[in-house]
């Protein structure tokens, strides 16, 4: 028999709550403002006046851990049999709902308590206590049980740090507490070997993909991520895919599909000069494609970028071809014929670039124009190219060399940035491009400098230019692994390696750099991300992991 009560209704906020902006004060906190206070296990004292019941309930929790090693990030997957051993009757949550159950996480060196639950979950993000709302139980008759499956590490709003645990779950019923035995839990260091990030605040979300490189079984296994725009570090990672690490991944991409309510992506990959892609959501697989041999030498992957309108998934290669012409090939991959299609374009250079970076605007009819920012070193000046191309015609409508550049590029960024204006009369509405690039580069010479230029398409000259001194340590080293805003922030930032610390430095103004990180020695794959409306700086460290601050303007 069915009955109801008030309880609080996790699922009905969190969507509710997003989609029609009901709650304002929702604020991520900066990775330096998170203490272990702020995930530690909250004990509420209960009131020692509770009612007595006639008939006693009692209830034995089973607790089964379907691997009792993870990665910190990764899903951590338990079962909790749930045992009516009293004589009556017991409401409990149905099998597909564990929204009454608590997880109690505890380091073995006593350093970390974690009370993990969907309810606490809910309260970390909205920052405030929950409503009541209604909730459908069931009835426990005596003697039979009930099966509830979950991942614990989907309500930590942090990946669970490296170390030692024990776990068990807890319910509270009738003014009872009853909890199950303790499992051990050993949390491993994930070995990050690159990161691609996409932001889209249109999705109210941020997705990760990233390879991890298990030297134990000689292993590469691919990662999923996806969080909310304004908890970036919350969020589980997903096996995507598993290989062995003689196979060479030379490339990793993704692309959302269209529909924001399965959150479906595309991952690609290139193994050698073969590109394979895969459609899933989170850690399920729905379609993988047949092999691709892309006939390109050297070739490099590069993700082309959200995808919102079409069905098909579309990644670039770049290689040489068998002439040793650099080519720009876009693959696309119909997900309802399963065929792939090539559509090469010669760049008529006979040289790998040293970088580039690539976006596609979709247009009318599906029609693709492509615009791709290629670097090159020639007497140790880089010399920056833009192209125009219409792939699916194999042609470059557009070519010009960026002036002014004196020295070696440090970073850049790039993106085509569409407006649609309405015609007038009867003809059809007009959409006009920009394209902006994003330019940092270290002039040569006697006396040395750091120049930031903007370039638009529009203009001939830089629209912005901008020179400051170099930027070094005590021990005079320079600050390295430069990372760009995305183009056209209105006030670019760069974030750097400077010694152990991670910096940010304002490239338009003499304003002095920003320390956000202190201590981050050996810090790599550093991204720079615009989150709604917040810029995130993200890096991974090798012992803690990844790191999460918001960049202040």
């Amino acid at each position: 028999m069915k009955k109801y009560s008030f309880v609080s209704a996790i699922r009905f906020i969190v969507i509710t709550g997003v989609i029609i902006g009901l709650c304002p004060s929702l604020l991520a906190k900066p990775a330096e403002e998170r203490s272990i206070s702020d995930i530690s296990l909250k004990t509420v004292k209960k009131n020692s006046n509770i009612q007595k019941v006639n008939k006693i309930i009692s209830l034995v929790l089973e607790l089964t851990i379907d691997k009792t090693t993870v990665l910190s990030g990764e899903p951590v997957n338990v079962s909790v049999k749930l045992t009516n051993s009293g004589s009556v009757s017991v409401e409990v949550y149905p099998e597909d709902a564990s929204g009454e159950l608590e997880f109690i996480l505890r380091s073995k060196d006593g350093g970390i308590n974690l009370l993990l639950s969907q309810t606490q979950d809910l309260r970390n993000k909205l920052n405030h206590r929950t409503p009541s709302l209604f909730e459908e139980f069931i009835d426990l008759p005596s003697g039979e049980y009930r099966v509830y499956q979950t991942d614990i590490a989907a309500y930590s709003n942090v990946a669970i740090p490296v170390g030692q645990y024990t776990l068990l779950a807890r319910l509270e019923k009738g003014g009872m507490r009853f909890e199950s035995k303790p499992v051990n839990i050993n949390v491993e260091k994930i070995n990050i070997q690159s990161v691609i990030v996409y932001s889209a605040s249109s999705l109210n979300n941020i997705s990760m993909i990233s390879p991890h490189l298990n030297n134990k079984i000689q292993s590469v296994t691919i990662y999923y991520k996806e969080s909310w725009l304004k908890m970036p570090y919350d969020g589980v990672f997903y096996q995507r895919n598993i290989f062995p690490s003689n196979k060479q991944i030379n490339g990793l991409s993704g692309a959302v599909k269209y529909g924001i309510s399965n959150h479906e992506t595309w991952l690609a990959w290139l193994k050698g000069d073969v590109l394979e892609m895969q459609l899933g959501s989170k850690g399920k697989i729905y379609y993988t494609t047949d092999s691709i041999e892309t006939s390109l030498q050297h070739t490099q992957l590069y993700p082309v970028g959200w995808q919102l309108s079409m069905p098909e998934a579309y990644f670039a290669v770049m290689g040489l071809d068998k002439q040793q012409h650099l080519t720009l090939s876009l693959i696309k991959n119909d997900e309802y014929s399963g065929k792939a299609i090539i559509y090469p374009v010669l760049l008529d250079i006979d040289k790998l670039p040293n970088r580039w970076k690539l976006k596609n605007i979709f247009g009318k009819d599906r029609n693709i124009t492509s615009y791709l920012l290629l670097e090159t070193i020639e007497n140790g000046i880089s010399k920056v190219e833009m192209l125009v191309l219409k792939p699916l015609e194999g042609v470059i409508v557009k070519r010009y060399t960026l002036p002014g550049i004196t020295g070696k590029l440090e970073a850049l960024s790039m993106n085509p940035i569409s407006t649609w204006f309405e015609a007038e009369l009867e003809a059809e509405d007009q959409e006009e491009v920009d394209v902006i690039a994003d330019l940092l580069f270290k002039t040569n010479g006697k006396n040395p400098q750091m120049t930031f230029m903007r370039f638009s398409d529009k203009h001939e000259k830089p629209v912005i230019q901008h020179t400051f001194p170099l930027i070094k340590d005590k021990n005079n080293q320079l600050a390295s692994h430069w990372t760009l805003s995305p183009a056209p922030l209105e006030n670019p930032q760069a974030i750097a390696v400077l010694q152990d610390s991670i910096i940010a430095k304002k490239l338009t103004d003499d304003s002095p750099f920003v320390v956000l990180s202190e201590h981050s020695s050996g810090a790599k794959y550093l991204n720079l991300e615009l989150m709604g409306k917040e810029l995130w700086a993200i890096w991974v460290d090798p012992e803690s992991g990844f790191e999460y601050i918001p960049v202040r303007p």
